[in-house]
């Protein structure tokens, strides 16, 4: 048998035989999520979704060539189809709503912005928020409802709508709004599935730090050294079986809790299934480099725990976790587990918002071709890592 296959059928045998592995990865995790979707179902169960405060800086009039659109807006903004949603609070100046974003409990603040290109006005609407939530789906869904309404030609640019104006066109008629997640608000067991899943995926990193620390813990590298085989064939081989094997069990609990608990996935499970592979091959990477960095097990350990326990509890894996902080949100806009948890929440609920969906999977993407070249390079310039 070539000796790249049966090392990657020896890397999955490994964790097979690790029950500890199974039960952490695999078991418990659809415990867990039965048990915190049905003891908090209560906290999860709305008849409507609530309503939030949104800020509105109104733009100066003077600078623009057309004022067409943002009369049309702000009559929009105040009609009662977009008052049962929002709170709508304007605000007069950049700093104004800045300021007043931070030391408030709104959930937004919309803008509006332009710029001329071949004589035509282009109209751009940006929308900031603090996180993820439903409300901020319903308010970027009635945005694009407007445009769309109001017969303006619509093109997705960075964090922007991109809005060019038709000629000829009258005032839009009222907008009746169907949310496009309306119906898909999550219920507790909806959320916990996702951030349990999220939050379980790191602790394989275990198994990871486990194909080099079988090794050595076994002296097993030492043969490896003088054998015929290729020493990075055999831990590439190795390595990869072991990811297999905590991949597939991530999509066991996805089918699992579709199957057993009606957990809803979304309509593009493939799309899902996708952003969990890439996550999934980024924390698996990590865990690797990781223990080529630190050779003592207990040292990782207590790393991964602390890391697991604490962030996942900042970006809301436990309970909702709402900040004013900056730096916090800062500092979680750029952990991996926030971003695959808040792409998951986006292909879900908020599948309109391609814009972060492209930006999430990128992210994950460039992290983990980071971390494989810091792996690269380690290996390289360390001949004898294994010990």
């Amino acid at each position: 048998m070539n000796v790249f296959i049966r090392s990657v059928w020896i890397g999955i045998l490994e964790n097979i035989r690790d029950r500890k592995t199974i039960v952490l990865l695999l078991i418990f995790p659809l415990l867990i999520i039965l048990i915190l979707g049905n003891a908090l179902s209560h906290f999860f169960e709305k008849d409507d979704i609530e309503k939030v405060k949104v800020l509105y800086q109104k733009p100066n009039l003077t600078v623009y060539k057309s004022t067409t659109i943002v009369n049309w807006f702000e009559r929009f903004l105040q009609s009662e189809e977009f008052r049962r949603y929002f709170d709508i609070e304007f605000t007069h100046s950049n700093d104004e709503t800045k300021k007043l974003f931070l030391k408030s409990n709104a959930s937004a603040y919309i803008q509006i912005k332009t710029k001329t290109s071949s004589g035509k006005d282009e109209i751009l609407f940006k929308v900031t928020t603090k996180q993820w939530s439903p409300q901020v789906s319903v308010l970027n869904s009635m945005i694009q409802t407007f445009i769309d309404y109001s017969k303006l030609y619509l093109v997705t640019s960075s964090d922007k709508i991109h809005v060019q104006t038709n000629e000829g066109e009258k005032e839009p008629f009222e907008v009746k709004v169907d949310a496009l997640n309306k119906g898909q608000y999550p219920r507790a067991i909806d959320y916990y599935a996702i951030t349990m899943l999220v939050m379980i995926i790191i602790y394989s990193i275990f198994s990871a730090a486990f194909v080099i620390e079988s090794d050595s813990s076994q002296k097993t590298s030492i043969r490896l050294l003088v054998c015929p085989a290729n020493l990075n064939t055999v831990f590439l081989g190795r390595a990869i079986g072991g990811f297999v094997f905590v991949y597939l069990q991530s999509v066991l609990i996805i089918v699992c809790s579709k199957i057993f608990f009606n957990v809803n996935w979304g309509w593009d499970l493939s799309l899902v299934l996708f952003i969990v592979f890439l996550y999934q091959a980024l924390i698996f990477t990590m865990g690797i480099f990781f223990r080529m960095l630190i050779k003592r097990m207990e040292i990782i350990s207590v790393l991964i725990y602390t890391f697991a326990t604490a962030t996942t509890f900042i970006i809301g894996g436990y309970v909702k976790f709402f900040t004013n902080s900056e730096w916090l949100i800062k500092l979680r806009s750029i952990l991996p587990n926030y971003i695959a948890q808040t792409l998951l929440f986006t292909v879900v609920y908020d599948r309109s918002n391609t814009v972060y969906i492209k930006h999430g999977l990128f992210c994950i993407a460039a992290l983990e071709v980071l971390l494989l070249l810091a792996c690269i390079v380690i290996i390289r310039r360390r001949r004898k890592w294994l010990f």
